[in-house]
């Protein structure tokens, strides 16, 4: 509490952060696991839709040359997905201390089990596979939006002039 104090942040605006981003992410991950326990046929059909918007969005700017693939829309999803995870995950890291690099590969830890999970549940769903390239693919979407959220950390820090350890 000695460097929250230092930084002007108040005890209670430190307690409502935390919670506000440990139940953020509680619903972000329960989001992440009700999808994988949807059957492959709904799976496919939310892709389809999402591919057909995003195509009618690109055929309306004009540039209907580019051609949205429904692997492409799978993919960036899964990406998409953990990015925001892994901006989450950093958000409650730095809420508990202010040696963020220090205590990261706690949030990155957890970055790689949830997929991990993720793709176990999905091998029990019908019509899904469990694969290691979605966990890749997924840890990297953790590990950018990790790194998105410590720039923009240490950079809301500069501008505010605190003095939080990067270490």
């Amino acid at each position: 509490m000695m460097d929250q104090k230092r930084a002007g942040i108040s005890c209670r605006t430190a307690l409502i952060w935390r919670f506000v981003l440990l139940l953020g992410t509680v619903l972000w991950i329960a989001f992440i696991f009700s999808h994988s326990l949807s059957p492959g046929d709904q799976s496919d059909s939310e892709s389809t839709k999402v591919q057909g918007m995003l195509q009618f969005i690109l055929d309306s700017i004009g540039l209907s040359s580019i051609g949205i693939s429904h692997h492409f829309v799978r993919k960036m999803a899964h990406f998409i997905e953990f990015f925001l995870l892994g901006m989450l995950l950093t958000g409650i890291v730095r809420s508990f201390t202010s040696y963020l690099i220090r205590h990261l590969p706690i949030g990155l830890f957890l970055g790689l089990l949830i997929p991990v999970c993720d793709e176990f549940i999905q091998s029990f769903v019908e019509g899904r596979s469990s694969q290691v390239s979605d966990v890749l693919l997924d840890f990297g979407g953790v590990v950018c939006g990790t790194v998105l959220c410590c720039i923009g950390i240490v950079l809301w820090d500069r501008r505010n002039k605190r003095h939080f350890k990067i270490q």
